[in-house]
């Protein structure tokens, strides 16, 4: 386990502001951490995290069982850039947190499965113009997941009788390759004074926008497309690639193709960031050479689809 900042134990006026925070583990990795505290602020931190099976990008927890003798509220997540990859991939969590203001964050993921930010059992949430970009290829693959939240894709999740959230003026693009994720996503336990407004949402291989984008039983008010460059995402048709990563590989000599595959994933990230690719149709897929089926080894069915030859997931 690998992580970076971290606070504990009842602290109260924490200020978490202006870390560069790169962390690359085998297992699990988490960028900020703050459990059982309050009245603290996480500000303009730049969290880059690759990791096997599981990352975390910032978590604000209450738990009994660490001695929290506080209710943990009072919490300003603001102006951070997450950038994650991993099989599941947590960019904000929340749990059991009430009176937080999450603004102006950008979030960006390539994984099996990601949640932009996930709340449980939390209310007085206040989510605002941040900017989050998911990709996930297939939930079933991600296995020994303890975390109570459990494995979802979704750009903004709330479970667990999560209430009184306003969500407004986000930007959120959801990608999972299977299809049938939304933008934004509430169980049924959360449906009390939740406020869904004048966001750009698109899910589902670019066919949910706007309010269509969300699921659950909550109050929608103008809510559209996610527009790149004037540009819907679901009027784009996209170009298949197969590049290939393996332990026998170079990246000084490969180029990722079958017979010359790249050595490490981060060599591939590099060149996907660089590619240019005609439209046509699919998905920008990786696969290792020993492999012919996308595991949580490798880049995971990497979304790095490039609309109008423009990167929509930037590596690194």
């Amino acid at each position: 386990m690998e992580g970076g900042a971290k606070s504990y134990g009842n602290s109260k006026f924490n200020k978490i502001c202006g870390n560069t925070i790169k962390i690359n583990s085998y297992n699990y990795v988490s960028g900020i951490y703050i459990s059982c505290g309050s009245d603290a602020i996480v500000s303009n931190n730049d969290i880059n995290l690759f990791s096997k099976n599981f990352a975390y990008g910032i978590v604000a927890e209450y738990s009994e069982l660490l001695g929290s003798i506080n209710n943990c509220s009072n919490i300003t997540i603001s102006a951070n850039t997450i950038d994650a990859t991993s099989s599941m991939v947590y960019g904000i969590e929340l749990f059991s947190i009430f009176n937080v203001n999450i603004a102006s964050n950008i979030i960006t993921t390539l994984s099996n499965a990601s949640y932009g930010i996930v709340g449980y059992g939390c209310y007085n949430h206040n989510v605002i113009w941040n900017d989050i970009s998911i990709n996930g290829s297939d939930i079933s693959i991600i296995t020994n997941n303890f975390d109570v939240i459990g494995t979802g894709h979704a750009g903004i999740c709330y479970i667990k009788n999560s209430n009184n959230l306003t969500i407004s003026n986000n930007n959120i693009l959801s990608y999972y390759v299977l299809g049938g994720d939304y933008a934004i996503r509430f169980d049924d336990s959360s449906l009390t004074r939740i406020y869904v407004t004048y966001n750009n949402l698109t899910s589902n291989k670019f066919t949910y926008i706007g309010d269509n984008a969300v699921n659950g039983k909550v109050r929608l008010v103008n809510n559209k497309a996610y527009v790149v460059d004037n540009i819907t995402f679901n009027a784009i048709n996209y170009t298949s690639v197969n590049i290939y990563v393996n332990l026998n590989g170079s990246d000084s000599n490969g180029n990722g193709s079958f017979k010359k595959p790249f050595l490490t994933i981060n060599k591939a990230l590099m060149y996907l960031k660089n590619l240019k690719i005609s439209n046509d149709e699919n998905s920008l897929l990786c696969y290792p050479r020993s492999n012919p089926k996308p595991t949580q080894y490798q880049l995971l069915d990497a979304i790095a689809t490039q609309p109008l030859g423009k990167p929509r997931y930037q590596a690194g």
